[in-house]
């Protein structure tokens, strides 16, 4: 997954010095802030942690064991071409915004 900050330019930068040519040194954890509080919200991290209680049952493990076959055959298939989705933040929601190639 790649997710496309630029949309968020600015947010956090509350008491960050800026240079007078524009420049700063914004820290890691307060991007991790943001991010985490936006994922919170969006109710993402909740269903990850539901899909990951899902992996410690039998029935779960299996599924994944079929997904991974499956992604493992794609994978193969399509060489070393890939295509990705990029997300946006569009308030606290992910948002698809195009298709990038990776090689």
């Amino acid at each position: 997954m790649v997710i496309d900050f630029k949309n968020m330019v600015g947010e956090g930068l509350e008491g960050i010095p800026v240079s007078e040519n524009g420049k700063t040194n914004f820290p890691h954890h307060r991007l991790e802030e943001i991010i985490s509080q936006r994922l919170d919200q969006g109710g993402y991290l909740e269903d990850w942690e539901a899909r990951i209680r899902q992996l410690d049952q039998a029935d779960g493990l299996e599924n994944l064991i079929k997904m991974k076959r499956w992604t493992d055959q794609i994978a193969m298939a399509s060489g070393e071409f890939s295509l990705s989705i990029v997300y946006q933040f569009d308030n606290n929601r992910l948002r698809p915004i195009h298709l990038c190639s990776q090689e």
